[in-house]
């Protein structure tokens, strides 16, 4: 082997698990970053479909009786 080759194998042998630690640690940010895509999309699709669900729901109606405030605003007019 020529002197060349030589230094390059030593520096790759000295860098490899530098190398090799910065490979992993991609490779973990890369699953992190798919992984919380890929949760996104679960909780889009999980709120979309309660929205769907909610939305053909029957809603309910409250009906106020104002007979009472009617009768005190008119006793107040009354009043004067």
């Amino acid at each position: 082997m020529s002197q060349k080759k030589v230094d390059y194998y030593k520096q790759a042998k000295a860098n490899r698990k530098r190398e090799e630690k910065k490979k992993n640690l991609r490779k973990a940010f890369d699953y992190t970053i798919l992984g919380l895509i890929a949760l996104a999309i679960v909780v889009w699709i999980g709120w979309s479909a309660y929205d769907m669900y909610e939305s053909k729901q029957p809603r309910a109606v409250a009906e106020v009786d104002y007979s009472a405030v009617s009768d005190y605003i008119q006793s107040l007019n009354t009043a004067e």
